[in-house]
């Protein structure tokens, strides 16, 4: 009969799964880091180099990169929007000005010709280029209005867009990404390969747990001993606590020194 697989064994298939709705969800599925790590789950690949790496910094939050990149989008619209708005007034006030100095040199050249100056600005009459005739700039202009209703659109979606993530977000909090985080990081811890390196790793990090927690007992053990000095037992305990943590910090030296080799 063939083996039945482990529940476990396919683990790796569900938790590259909950990692790509999570992204999809957020907007951070096309993020290469994100991405990288989804397909690496899959093939169960590398996964020494993620288990190194900071868990915090595997899956981006939110807020800080889909919602602030349409963000920084919207902003650059309405950026070029505010410059382009001043461009019909520009090129109008321009036409304006070559229109009325061939219409003086038109004036002065055919005195008895009356023609008023719209006329001449939408006729030319040979002496204005056509570029700046009247309709010609309200068609320029009609195209510039055009652009900047669209740029105008666009921020509007953009902010809606971003708007909508946000709620998004708000429907799925952020305990789940701590969840989501702390699962790959339990993954990733057990399937970590046992060297030298990850060895001096782990004991490195459980000397300073030891030393940090013996810290506190004998500064909580000196605070007590203001009360209870007289207690029997005070001095021996507190003989073994400061020799525990001697023998903590000389392992920690040690520890050290191997490493620096």
């Amino acid at each position: 009969m063939p083996k039945s697989r482990s529940p476990r064994s396919k683990f790796h298939l569900e938790l590259a799964q909950r990692v790509e709705q999570w992204a999809l969800i957020n907007g951070l599925r096309s993020e290469f880091e994100v991405s990288t790590l989804i397909e690496d789950l899959r093939q169960q690949r590398f996964l020494n180099f993620w288990a190194s790496q900071d868990t915090e910094t595997l899956l981006p939050k939110p807020k800080l990169a889909a919602v602030e990149r349409l963000r920084v989008l919207q902003q650059r619209l309405l950026f070029l929007r505010n410059v382009i708005v001043f461009l019909p007034v520009t090129i109008t006030w321009i036409a304006i000005s070559e229109a009325s100095s061939s219409f003086s040199s038109f004036i002065a050249e055919n005195e008895a010709i009356v023609v008023n100056f719209l006329e001449f600005w939408q006729g030319g009459y040979g002496d204005l280029n056509p570029v700046w005739k009247l309709s010609s700039i309200a068609l320029i202009d009609f195209f510039i209005l055009a652009v900047i209703i669209l740029l105008t659109i666009g921020a509007q979606l953009l902010k809606l867009k971003s708007e909508s993530l946000v709620k998004r977000q708000d429907a799925f909090p952020l305990e789940e990404r701590f969840m989501l985080l702390r699962e790959i990081k339990e993954y990733l811890s057990q399937q970590e390969s046992i060297t030298p390196v990850t060895v001096n790793r782990q004991l490195a990090t459980s000397l300073r747990n030891l030393s940090r927690s013996t810290e506190n007992l004998e500064r909580l053990t000196r605070d007590l001993g203001k009360t209870i000095k007289g207690f029997p037992g005070y001095i021996a305990t507190m003989r073994e606590i400061t020799l525990l943590k001697q023998g903590i910090n000389e392992m920690r030296r040690r520890d050290d020194r191997s490493q620096s080799r």
